[in-house]
């Protein structure tokens, strides 16, 4: 089967599932629904007219009334819209859930509680916009007190809305914020508990242990979603609801109506219908986790059940290990020996080693030796040891005890299969790389430098991050009085923008914040020939301080500060640093002398006879017994020949790496191997 039928097999499952969950869900706990949007819709002003037959002061007395005034079949009252969205709101809540979840791995192997959470948050968005329409109908049929047999159609009142009102934020779509923050809330503490707390709770073999356990977390996944997002539900039934007064609109934005509440009705007022939505999503949410998840995990159980089959390979040569599924395609790992690998798929692990093995114990009669040096094993669920490494596997196979140990994850059946490939002598050099200067250790030390962070210096000296020096000494003998003119938060921002420009930047930031002035001695051999006057600008305002302020906030010497100002130009701009760019240089090289050893390097042939290129974007290789030393040592005695005075080895060092794109092939070593088991050993 194609990856595209799979997947379109998955999200049928997930489709399916979600919508029977969000349809039998809605069957058994709308009554509850309706008693809790009842309750909300009751204000501080309906409680006041307590003579009111529909007025409610609890659960059991809503029912009682409903059944007294409105009859039994009012309890379902506006069922209609939920089921008609219910079962495609909860087959997209289910199948963007999974989808969210692979975009929120954030590179995770496995996903995360950060994950689930995520994911819940996107579905209960998607959910919501979804299905708002269909709550403002809803909530309008069940605020309606008529008995059933007077009560207006969903359609009617569907076409009542869209007539006075329309489709948009007053209509159809009236308290859509409330409804998304309701719907995303729920959704990220419902599907991030449940997920996350379900693999931490032991599984049972029992089917009913295992129903139990299941319905356990999906109820309290329910109840910690609704005591979260009962707020924003109390404002979504008021907004969409009638309003106390009619014709004039009181409660029209979700914090509106928050604010409303409680300052109305008070705190307490923010969680009205807690309990009848406690009661409903509680049991209803592990209704509805149940049911989608027993579809799901019932199809992978089903596209999991497979037998083993391993054939241990040469020891000296490399193996591939072959993850053969019934419906899909292959996969193929590459394995050493088959020691120490995992296969992430169905998380066996695979050892050669001789003591500390985890294993599954196979029953008798299920280990074969084949003419094919092949074991098969069967596993099943019932095999599984206690996690103390108490079993191990030994098998007689070419007159050599090998020691297999597997570890068991949840799926219960796998087939692997080992395959005989020749040893990989050479890596590959036919991909191309480009240099990046980004990861260079120079270029990370001055970007370090320049931002004020730690570092370790080419010498391998280590230079602390830059911090703002205190300068409490001034504040007794400062003149200028820069501590109280200058709060810390505002020298923090100072220090924090500073080492945020760029070298070429914090130039000119030296320059426009300090003055050179010339001292005026009667001796004119004095060494100190200019004096500098510091200063801030600090909300559009200059203020002078005094040196050791200004050099305490920067963290800097006042060397940086002199040498801006003795390079500046006339037009007082900062001279641009030009050290390495002189041409010039009386210790330079000539180029002569630097051809000859370009000549020599272009002289030798790459691993596939192919000409060596200067500046090449693509790898070339050359033969494993060459080296830079070998080559310097052939272009020394070259030039001894010729009588030429050869450059030294590091300048022949400098132009091979930075004129050529030049490596040599590594023959990997032979591993020394046990003298038990045959496998390789690690080297602690």
């Amino acid at each position: 089967m194609s990856d595209t039928e799979k997947l379109l097999k998955q999200a049928a499952m997930q489709v399916g599932a979600g919508g029977s969950a969000g349809f039998v869900e809605v069957c058994i706990m709308h009554p509850l629904d309706l008693v809790k949007t009842r309750l909300q819709l009751q204000s501080k002003i309906t409680a006041l007219k307590s003579s009111d037959p529909h007025y409610y002061n609890g659960i059991v007395d809503c029912m009682k009334k409903m059944y007294k005034y409105e009859g039994l079949t009012s309890f379902w009252k506006g069922i209609l819209p939920p089921i008609l969205a219910e079962t495609p709101k909860r087959a997209v809540k289910f199948a963007t859930f999974e989808q969210y979840k692979k975009i929120f791995m954030f590179g995770s192997s496995s996903p995360t509680p950060l994950t689930f959470s995520l994911a819940g948050l996107g579905a209960g968005v998607t959910e919501a916009i979804l299905v708002n329409p269909f709550e403002v109908v809803k909530v309008t049929l069940q605020s309606n007190k008529a008995i059933s047999a007077q009560l207006p159609s969903t359609w009617s009142v569907t076409r009542q809305i869209v007539r006075e009102h329309g489709f948009g934020s007053k209509g159809l779509n009236k308290g859509l914020t409330a409804t998304i923050a309701r719907n995303g809330i729920f959704n990220m503490v419902y599907f991030g508990f449940y997920h996350s707390v379900k693999g931490y709770v032991p599984e049972y073999e029992d089917p009913l242990l295992e129903f139990g356990r299941k319905v356990a977390i999906g109820f309290t996944s329910g109840v910690l979603g609704s005591c979260v997002n009962i707020p924003f539900d109390v404002a979504k039934s008021r907004i969409q609801g009638p309003q106390p007064i009619s014709g004039v609109v009181k409660y029209s934005s979700t914090t509106g109506a928050l604010v409303l509440v409680y300052k109305e009705e008070g705190f307490r007022a923010l969680y009205k219908g807690l309990l009848p939505k406690v009661l409903r999503l509680g049991p209803g949410g592990a209704i509805m986790l149940v049911v989608y998840d027993y579809p799901t995990s019932s199809d992978s159980k089903m596209h999991n059940t497979q037998i083993i089959h391993i054939t241990h390979p040469s020891l000296q040569a490399q193996g591939k290990v072959t993850y053969q599924e019934t419906i899909t395609s292959d996969i193929h790992i590459p394995v050493s020996s088959i020691q120490n690998e995992m296969l992430t798929q169905n998380q066996i692990v695979m050892s050669c080693q001789q003591t500390h093995l985890q294993s599954i114990q196979p029953l008798q009669g299920q280990v074969i030796q084949g003419t094919d040096l092949t074991q098969q094993l069967q596993i099943t669920s019932h095999m599984l040891l206690p996690p103390v490494p108490v079993f191990k596997q030994q098998i007689l196979m070419n007159e050599v005890q090998q020691y297999y140990g597997y570890e068991y994850g949840k799926e219960p059946c796998i087939v692997t299969k080992v395959e005989m490939q020749p040893p990989i002598l050479h890596e590959k050099y036919n991909e191309s790389l480009s240099p990046k200067p980004s990861t260079w250790a120079s270029n990370v030390r001055k970007i370090k430098h320049q931002r004020g962070e730690a570092y370790i210096s080419r010498r391998g000296k280590y230079v602390p991050e830059r911090q703002i020096r205190n300068t409490k000494d001034c504040i007794q003998n400062c003149k200028y009085k820069c501590n109280e003119r200058i709060s810390d938060a505002d020298r923090e921002l100072i220090f924090k923008s500073f080492y945020s420009l760029s070298t070429n930047e914090k130039r000119h930031f030296l320059l426009n914040s300090t003055e050179r002035h010339s001292v005026k001695r009667g001796k004119s051999d004095a060494k100190r020939k200019h004096s500098f006057k510091y200063s801030f600008i600090v909300r559009s305002e200059r203020y002078t301080v005094c040196k050791n302020f200004y050099l305490g906030t920067l963290a800097i010497s006042q060397k940086p500060v002199y040498n801006v100002h003795s390079g500046k130009s006339e037009t007082n701009i900062p001279k641009p640093d030009g050290r390495g760019l002189s041409e010039n240089s009386t210790h330079a090289l000539p180029n002569e002398v630097k051809d000859r050893v370009r000549h020599h390097i272009l002289s030798f042939s790459t691993l596939d006879s192919k000409p060596v290129k200067q500046f090449s974007k693509q790898k070339q290789y050359l033969l494993s017994n060459l080296s830079i030393k070998r080559m310097y040592t052939m272009y020394f005695d070259q030039c001894s020949k010729e009588s030429i005075v050869p450059v030294k080895e590091s300048m022949y060092r400098k132009i091979f790496k930075k004129e050529f794109n030049l490596h040599f092939v590594k023959v990997k070593k032979e591993e020394p191997l046990c003298c038990k088991c045959k496998g390789s050993i690690k080297k602690k």
